[in-house]
């Protein structure tokens, strides 16, 4: 009987040790579940952070920054913002945001116990991370920045030229742009690779995306950007037609949200004169000229000196081909504006310039432009409709210029004898055939008028 009462004793012991044992398991989970619950409370509480949700849009026209970068300064926390620009992020009320994306300037926020935060970034042309635009596709612009020559086109417009590529000389580094007549409105001859194998160095031309064989018809104040793409990677794919480089020409377009549009009137006037001539000799210089040849060769003179006074000045020939205060001028006239689904850009030029050499009645150019660039998005920007369309009408005449020889003006105007005069009795071109002058006269008498010539 002993030996059972003891048993059930242990037993009892051990029921009562095993109930104990469950309740201070119980009351130790209970105590590390409220542990974990309020520890991060009192952090929170502690450090003050709270969520912050935010949007990250452009300055220029409220659109969505999709893939914006948003950190925290001074630390490795930081969001993406997604594609309607949204982001959230844990911080306190110290702490700054910093945001960025590749071709906008670097913006910082104060947080300040905000809650919310829209965030406008505006754009940055002066860093070397924007895209240029190669045929299908974009490479950022550090990475071709030797390959390419980008130049505005507030740029070209401050040159005040009569074509864009005149106004190109000078800002496009390893390309070579020469003239090949100095007739207004010439052609220009561009260098970008050298001469191809064909004897052909001629770039092409791209604006805005439709191929042509030059772009001295555009006005400059319709020009937003030239892009000159000059190694053959960015040429690539347009393949053996940007053998000798690309000229990307991108014409000026509305921007969405301009609601109250724009309307911007820009003009110029200017003169033109020949800052130096050369020295001619007069009549009285040439005659003694003569006089002087012809004793040195062994034979008598050919003027007495009473001639020589009787001669009086003569004809200066380069005078008389060349013109004074010869115009040139432009004058353009654009609006530009748009909503949140469409924009606009319209302008209207007139340039003119006359030829110093013959003046406006016998050397002039001048250019009519009408430019119309709109897009509309459709369906919630999944189709894109518009046009650009380029206009342009132009008026041109001029003097011939051709080698050193025939038909050259200049030579014939320093060559002619001053003995020759402009108009006989009768008003007419005095040429040296029917110049009683030259009846009998000991000198060449076939010598003709230059500016009757050049007319």
């Amino acid at each position: 009987m002993k030996e059972k009462f003891k048993v059930k004793g242990i037993r009892k012991s051990l029921f009562k040790a095993f109930h104990a044992l469950k309740f201070t398991a119980m009351f130790l989970v209970l105590a590390l579940i409220m542990q974990v619950t309020t520890v991060p409370n009192i952090l929170a509480q502690e450090t003050g952070k709270h969520k912050i949700t935010g949007k990250v849009t452009s300055a220029s026209d409220n659109s969505p920054i999709p893939g914006a970068s948003v950190q925290v300064k001074g630390t490795n926390i930081g969001a993406i913002a997604g594609v309607d620009g949204s982001f959230s992020l844990e911080v306190t009320d110290n702490d700054i945001l910093v945001v960025s994306f590749i071709g906008y300037k670097v913006e910082e926020v104060a947080v300040a116990g905000k809650s919310s935060v829209d965030i406008k970034i505006t754009e940055d042309v002066t860093k070397l991370d924007e895209v240029v635009v190669v045929g299908y596709g974009v490479q950022k612009k550090k990475l071709v920045t030797g390959a390419t020559v980008s130049v505005k086109g507030d740029d070209l417009q401050k040159q005040n030229t009569t074509n864009a590529l005149q106004a190109l000389q000078g800002h496009t580094a390893g390309v070579n742009i020469t003239t090949t007549s100095g007739q207004p409105g010439g052609n220009f001859k561009v260098n970008i690779r050298g001469v191809g194998t064909i004897g052909n160095a001629n770039p092409l031309y791209v604006v805005d995306g439709v191929i042509t064989s030059d772009i001295t018809y555009l006005n400059n104040s319709d020009i937003a950007s030239v892009d000159i793409l000059k190694d053959a990677a960015s040429c690539a794919i347009y393949g053996i037609n940007g053998a000798n480089g690309v000229v990307l020409v991108t014409t000026k377009s509305g921007k969405s949200g301009n609601k109250t549009g724009q309307i911007t009137f820009d003009a110029y006037y200017g003169i033109q004169n020949v800052g130096h001539k050369a020295d001619l000799l007069n009549s009285m210089e040439y005659a003694t000229m003569q006089n002087e040849a012809a004793i040195n060769s062994g034979k008598s003179a050919l003027f007495t000196q009473e001639q020589i006074k009787a001669l009086g000045t003569g004809t200066n020939w380069l005078n008389q081909i060349l013109s004074k205060d010869v115009p040139v001028q432009n004058y353009n006239l654009a609006a530009n504006g748009g909503t949140d689904v469409s924009s606009y850009s319209l302008g209207l030029s007139y340039t003119q310039q006359g030829g110093v050499i013959g003046g406006t009645g016998l050397s002039d150019y001048q250019r009519i432009n009408l430019r119309s660039n709109s897009e509309r998005q459709l369906y919630g920007g999944k189709l894109k409709v518009g046009e650009h369309i380029t206009f342009s009408f132009i008026d041109l005449k001029g003097v011939a210029d051709g080698g050193l020889y025939s038909g050259n003006v200049i030579r014939r105007a320093l060559t002619v004898s001053p003995l020759l005069g402009m108009y006989d009795d009768k008003g007419h071109y005095l040429s040296s055939i029917n110049s009683t002058i030259y009846n009998g006269g000991p000198w060449n008498n076939t010598e003709s008028n230059p500016y009757e010539d050049m007319v």
